[in-house]
Protein backbone atom coordinates (compact mmCIF):
# COMPACT_ATOMS: atom_id res chain seq x y z
CA UNK A 1 0.00 0.00 0.00
CA UNK A 2 2.95 2.28 -0.51
CA UNK A 3 1.36 4.75 -2.89
CA UNK A 4 1.35 8.53 -3.03
CA UNK A 5 -1.08 10.12 -0.57
CA UNK A 6 -3.32 11.43 -3.34
CA UNK A 7 -3.76 7.87 -4.68
CA UNK A 8 -4.66 6.33 -1.33
CA UNK A 9 -8.29 5.46 -0.62
CA UNK A 10 -10.49 7.98 1.17
CA UNK A 11 -11.00 5.64 4.12
CA UNK A 12 -8.41 3.44 5.81
CA UNK A 13 -9.03 0.94 8.61
CA UNK A 14 -6.69 -0.31 11.31
CA UNK A 15 -7.67 -2.16 14.45
CA UNK A 16 -11.11 -0.89 15.50
CA UNK A 17 -10.40 2.49 13.87
CA UNK A 18 -11.29 4.04 10.54
CA UNK A 19 -9.94 7.30 9.22
CA UNK A 20 -11.65 9.45 6.62
CA UNK A 21 -8.81 11.30 4.89
CA UNK A 22 -11.10 13.75 3.06
CA UNK A 23 -13.19 14.81 6.07
CA UNK A 24 -10.20 14.65 8.42
CA UNK A 25 -12.07 12.47 10.91
CA UNK A 26 -11.16 9.44 12.98
CA UNK A 27 -13.69 6.85 14.12
CA UNK A 28 -13.54 3.96 16.58
CA UNK A 29 -16.18 1.30 15.94
CA UNK A 30 -18.13 3.87 13.94
CA UNK A 31 -18.10 6.54 16.65
CA UNK A 32 -16.13 9.79 16.16
CA UNK A 33 -12.90 10.13 18.14
CA UNK A 34 -11.86 13.60 19.29
CA UNK A 35 -8.36 14.31 18.06
CA UNK A 36 -6.53 17.60 17.63
CA UNK A 37 -5.05 18.74 14.32
CA UNK A 38 -1.34 18.01 14.95
CA UNK A 39 -1.90 14.45 16.21
CA UNK A 40 -4.25 13.85 13.26
CA UNK A 41 -1.65 15.15 10.78
CA UNK A 42 0.96 12.84 12.30
CA UNK A 43 -1.43 9.90 11.94
CA UNK A 44 -2.02 10.81 8.29
CA UNK A 45 1.75 10.97 7.64
CA UNK A 46 2.30 7.57 9.27
CA UNK A 47 -0.60 5.95 7.41
CA UNK A 48 0.76 7.20 4.08
CA UNK A 49 3.93 5.17 4.67
CA UNK A 50 3.08 2.11 6.78
CA UNK A 51 6.07 0.10 7.99
CA UNK A 52 8.44 2.92 6.94
CA UNK A 53 10.19 5.23 9.37
CA UNK A 54 8.79 8.75 9.19
CA UNK A 55 11.55 10.92 10.62
CA UNK A 56 11.03 13.62 13.20
CA UNK A 57 12.38 16.11 10.65
CA UNK A 58 9.78 15.02 8.06
CA UNK A 59 7.02 15.49 10.63
CA UNK A 60 8.42 18.90 11.58
CA UNK A 61 8.44 19.98 7.92
CA UNK A 62 4.96 18.65 7.22
CA UNK A 63 3.22 19.98 10.32
CA UNK A 64 5.16 23.01 11.47
CA UNK A 65 6.92 24.06 8.25
CA UNK A 66 10.43 25.45 7.73
CA UNK A 67 10.22 28.35 10.14
CA UNK A 68 9.50 26.47 13.36
CA UNK A 69 12.44 25.28 15.41
CA UNK A 70 11.68 26.69 18.84
CA UNK A 71 9.51 24.29 20.81
CA UNK A 72 9.33 21.77 17.97
CA UNK A 73 10.63 18.85 20.08
CA UNK A 74 8.11 19.48 22.87
CA UNK A 75 5.32 20.06 20.34
CA UNK A 76 6.03 16.81 18.51
CA UNK A 77 6.34 14.81 21.72
CA UNK A 78 3.04 16.24 22.97
CA UNK A 79 1.29 15.51 19.66
CA UNK A 80 2.57 11.90 19.65
CA UNK A 81 1.39 11.47 23.26
CA UNK A 82 -2.08 12.79 22.34
CA UNK A 83 -2.22 10.56 19.27
CA UNK A 84 -1.32 7.49 21.31
CA UNK A 85 -3.94 8.43 23.90
CA UNK A 86 -6.64 8.78 21.19
CA UNK A 87 -5.69 5.34 19.81
CA UNK A 88 -5.31 3.70 23.22
CA UNK A 89 -1.71 2.94 22.27
CA UNK A 90 1.45 2.86 24.36
CA UNK A 91 5.11 3.56 23.67
CA UNK A 92 6.12 0.58 25.84
CA UNK A 93 3.89 -1.98 24.08
CA UNK A 94 2.84 -0.35 20.79
CA UNK A 95 -0.04 -1.71 18.72
CA UNK A 96 -0.03 1.12 16.18
CA UNK A 97 2.90 3.53 16.51
CA UNK A 98 6.44 2.34 17.13
CA UNK A 99 9.08 4.81 18.27
CA UNK A 100 12.42 4.50 16.48
CA UNK A 101 14.77 6.18 18.99
CA UNK A 102 16.53 9.30 17.73
CA UNK A 103 14.95 8.84 14.27
CA UNK A 104 11.17 8.96 14.18
CA UNK A 105 8.08 6.78 14.17
CA UNK A 106 6.62 3.87 12.22
CA UNK A 107 3.02 2.72 11.81
CA UNK A 108 3.09 -1.03 12.53
CA UNK A 109 -0.56 -2.19 12.48
CA UNK A 110 -2.14 -3.83 9.44
CA UNK A 111 -4.15 -1.36 7.32
CA UNK A 112 -7.11 -2.19 5.13
CA UNK A 113 -9.21 -0.13 2.77
CA UNK A 114 -12.36 1.23 4.33
CA UNK A 115 -15.66 1.71 2.58
CA UNK A 116 -15.86 4.68 0.23
CA UNK A 117 -19.55 3.95 -0.42
CA UNK A 118 -21.62 6.30 1.68
CA UNK A 119 -24.99 5.22 0.22
CA UNK A 120 -27.67 4.14 2.66
CA UNK A 121 -27.37 0.52 1.55
CA UNK A 122 -23.60 0.28 1.58
CA UNK A 123 -21.14 -0.58 4.34
CA UNK A 124 -20.45 2.31 6.67
CA UNK A 125 -24.05 3.57 6.40
CA UNK A 126 -26.01 4.37 9.55
CA UNK A 127 -27.28 1.06 10.93
CA UNK A 128 -31.01 0.45 11.18
CA UNK A 129 -32.36 -0.75 14.51
CA UNK A 130 -30.18 -1.16 17.60
CA UNK A 131 -26.92 -2.12 15.84
CA UNK A 132 -25.55 1.35 16.50
CA UNK A 133 -25.77 0.69 20.23
CA UNK A 134 -23.38 -2.28 20.09
CA UNK A 135 -20.15 -0.21 20.43
CA UNK A 136 -21.68 1.72 23.36
CA UNK A 137 -22.68 -1.51 25.07
CA UNK A 138 -19.25 -3.06 24.48
CA UNK A 139 -17.53 0.00 25.97
CA UNK A 140 -19.86 0.01 28.98
CA UNK A 141 -19.15 -3.68 29.58
CA UNK A 142 -15.45 -2.98 29.88
CA UNK A 143 -16.15 -0.46 32.63
CA UNK A 144 -18.60 -2.61 34.62
CA UNK A 145 -18.26 -5.58 36.87
CA UNK A 146 -21.99 -6.34 37.28
CA UNK A 147 -24.09 -8.56 35.05
CA UNK A 148 -26.75 -5.97 34.17
CA UNK A 149 -26.57 -3.66 31.18
CA UNK A 150 -28.55 -0.48 30.66
CA UNK A 151 -29.36 0.05 26.97
CA UNK A 152 -29.91 3.70 26.12
CA UNK A 153 -33.35 4.56 24.72
CA UNK A 154 -33.44 4.92 20.94
CA UNK A 155 -35.08 8.01 19.46
CA UNK A 156 -36.83 7.50 16.14
CA UNK A 157 -37.83 10.32 13.81
CA UNK A 158 -41.52 11.18 13.58
CA UNK A 159 -43.19 9.79 10.48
Amino acid sequence: MHQPAHHQPIRLRFGSFEINRVDGRLFKRGLPVRIENHPFQILMALLERPDDIVTREELQQRIWGDGTNVGFEDGLNTAIRKLRFALGDSADAPMFIETIPKKGYRFIAPISIGSDDLSASGPGAEPIGRDGDVPLIEDSLQDRTSDSIAIPPRKFPAV
